[in-house]
């Protein structure tokens, strides 16, 4: 008989300070009007089935499915679908927490067909906890959430950042805060950060 035991080197009770606000489930239809919004939590969009776009601070990105879409808080945002393939998708809010990609952008697209399994699995497995309401959903869908963000960040190398009282912040200070850890190691100036938010 073979045995093979894997053990902990040491014990960590680290827990990501996040917060499932919501899980929704949306069909695009003629009759849904896209309006541009922002909000002060991440969303985390999964595409079932469909193609569509991701309207995103000016920038239009194809969306089909098996893609991810990861939307930071104060990010001016909306989808739209193509008539003929009608998107389905998956919406998370998440509050607590944004994203780092490493490209000054406050959103990004990964397309997860080859890490269906992994990421798709807990969209579809949060919402079924939601819709049925069974016994401690609340813990199941917290640690369902805990490991998806943590698949993200392997598969995006991106890192995650705390926000402190996100409900206060606002777009402009969110945008500069960004533009300053992506920009440490430069030399910074009011004029600079002034600019990137349209302020005097």
């Amino acid at each position: 008989m073979g045995n093979t035991r894997y053990t902990f080197t040491e014990e960590s009770s680290d827990s990501l300070p996040i917060k499932l606000l919501y899980v929704s489930s949306s069909r695009y239809g003629k009759d849904w009007e896209s309006l541009g919004h922002t909000h002060y939590f991440t969303e985390l969009f999964y595409v079932q089935e469909g193609q569509g776009t991701l309207l995103a601070e000016g920038e239009a990105i194809p969306l089909q499915k098996d893609d991810l879409a990861i939307v930071n808080p104060q990010t001016w945002h909306t989808e739209t679908s193509l008539d003929g393939t009608p998107m389905e998708y998956i919406i998370l809010g998440v509050e607590g927490i944004q994203f780092s990609f490493g490209n000054q952008k406050e959103y990004a697209i990964f397309h997860c067909r080859a890490n269906k399994r992994h990421l798709m699995n807990y969209f579809t497995a949060m919402l079924q906890e939601m819709e049925t309401k069974g016994k401690h959903y609340e813990l199941v869908c917290k640690n369902l959430l805990e490991i998806l963000i943590v698949h993200l960040m392997r598969y995006s190398n991106a890192q995650i950042d705390v926000i402190a009282s996100p409900r206060r912040i606002n777009r402009e200070c969110s945008l500069v805060k960004r533009y300053i850890d992506a920009n440490y190691a430069e030399e910074l100036h009011l004029d600079t950060l002034a600019s990137l938010v349209h302020l005097n």
